[in-house]
């Protein structure tokens, strides 16, 4: 017998239905996590800067970019709600103590994905049948994003989170040569005063 679906999951068939965070643009992330910042009582005056925001934004789309932006919204409702419980059932702490940072935005989306995943299923067929399936061309074309967006993070001085995650689309394109790592790889596109990997993503560069 199926459970009746309730609010929540009507919320989260609402969620799912918005822009993939990998498609959005870094002020339209900015503009999520200002909400959620606000909501968890973050002072301004604790707000991370423009360089600690850049490290968060590639936090986010590297772990989480296959995430609707809604979900965000959700994960820290729930987390305010008291109802956000880790893989152990232990309920997450609302409260980052003055520091918004990629630890504890992870263990925030980490619990709402733990929910989620047993919540999807009776989400109404027609939500699930309206996603759409990406093809193999689209998402060669996310990973040379991402693979674009780590280099210029990689160009910032910025720590990069697995950059070897790029590895197949490099070496799909031909870019990689022979044994080489993405990160010597990137090193090399910079000593030859490379700007791009690919293209410009957007204007924030």
């Amino acid at each position: 017998m199926i459970p009746q679906v309730n609010g929540d999951t009507t919320k989260l068939a609402l969620a799912v239905q918005s822009k993939i965070i990998k498609e959005c643009s870094l002020d339209e992330v900015k503009e999520v996590l200002r909400k959620v910042m606000i909501k968890v009582g973050l002072r301004s005056q604790n707000w991370p800067n423009d360089l600690e925001k850049l490290v968060l934004f590639e936090h986010i789309v590297t772990n989480y970019g296959g995430n609707r932006l809604n979900e965000i919204n959700l994960a820290f409702d729930f987390l305010l709600r008291g109802e956000l419980a880790d893989g152990d059932g232990e309920v997450v702490e609302a409260n980052c103590y003055e520091n918004f940072s990629c630890l504890y935005f992870s263990k925030v989306m980490n619990a709402y994905r733990h929910w989620s995943k047993q919540e999807i299923k009776y989400v109404p067929a027609v939500t699930k049948e309206e996603q759409k399936i990406f093809s193999q061309e689209e998402l060669d074309d996310y990973a040379r994003e991402d693979a674009e967006w780590q280099y210029q993070m990689f160009l910032k001085g910025l720590e990069l989170t697995y950059p070897e995650s790029n590895l197949p689309i490099l070496k799909k394109d031909g870019l990689i040569k022979g044994d080489e790592m993405v990160i010597d790889f990137f090193k090399r596109k910079a000593t030859s005063m490379a700007e791009h990997i690919y293209t410009r993503m957007n204007n924030n560069y």
